[in-house]
């Protein structure tokens, strides 16, 4: 097989899984619009949807945001619905994931945002331990993915990892992520995202306003300001097309 024909068969695939990842969204979307729930698109799924008003061509996943209490609601009101729908909610790491039940690998991972305490100290002391915790959760490693200081965590951590179990670890994880949500500073962050996003800081009214925005052949909720976002996360160039490895190492596809 020619690398021709090799580059048309991937890109047959990802459509083929972009064509699920989009039912998928939907519904996510009529769960919460039925049930006044407040979500919005992120990451690579937001990029798409302001720069190709769909999938970025080579994305192979869905990303959503939600408040906690929010998603804590979604969970509530979406439990019966899943298996109806050939859905399951599975948990990677500290990440949960609507999947397609014959098809796991094709999913819509949800992020969560969650206040920062006023402190500057317990700030970074929250996030100091979640780098931690996520270090301990990995059970394989792309090191090329960390600078030095990562490296030495990340090893140390996914080492003292294998001493706990899964869910003991997760509960860990989601205990802290809370932490300091009574005193909270007006500042939030992203608190299951990958490992180099948990360092960014952003006003908690940044993402408070939503509307609906067009993604392929339909709308979905994104952030009224996101081209904040998108600069924050991308850089003042994320208009641009990219190579396709650009959103891996950016931090978002790094497992």
């Amino acid at each position: 097989m020619t690398k021709g024909s090799d580059k048309m068969e991937r890109d047959k695939g990802i459509r083929e899984a972009q064509g699920h990842i989009l039912e998928i969204l939907k519904w996510i979307d009529y769960i919460c619009t039925k049930n006044n729930i407040t979500y919005f698109i992120q990451g690579g799924t937001l990029l798409g949807a302001v720069r190709e008003k769909g999938f970025i061509p080579w994305d192979n996943d869905g990303d959503i945001t939600m408040y906690r209490e929010a998603y804590e609601k979604f969970l509530k009101c979406a439990k019966g619905e899943l298996k109806k729908k050939g859905y399951f909610l599975k948990w990677t790491d500290r990440v949960p994931k609507v999947c397609l039940l014959e098809r796991e690998e094709i999913h819509v991972d949800i992020f969560f945002i969650d206040p920062l305490p006023k402190a500057r100290w317990k700030r970074k002391g929250k996030r100091f331990f979640m780098k931690l915790l996520q270090g301990m959760m990995k059970k394989k490693v792309d090191y090329r993915s960390y600078d030095l200081k990562g490296k030495i965590l990340v090893f140390f951590s996914s080492s003292m990892g294998r001493l706990m179990t899964t869910s003991f670890k997760l509960k860990l994880y989601m205990s802290l992520s809370a932490y300091g949500r009574h005193e909270h500073s007006g500042m939030a962050f992203f608190s299951n995202d990958f490992y180099q996003f948990l360092s960014l800081e952003f006003p908690d009214s940044l993402f408070k306003d939503v509307e609906r925005i067009p993604f392929e052949d339909g709308t979905l909720l994104a952030p009224v300001h996101r081209e904040e976002y998108l600069k924050m996360i991308y850089g003042d160039d994320y208009m641009t097309p990219k190579r396709e490895n650009y959103f891996v190492e950016k931090g978002h596809a790094m497992e």
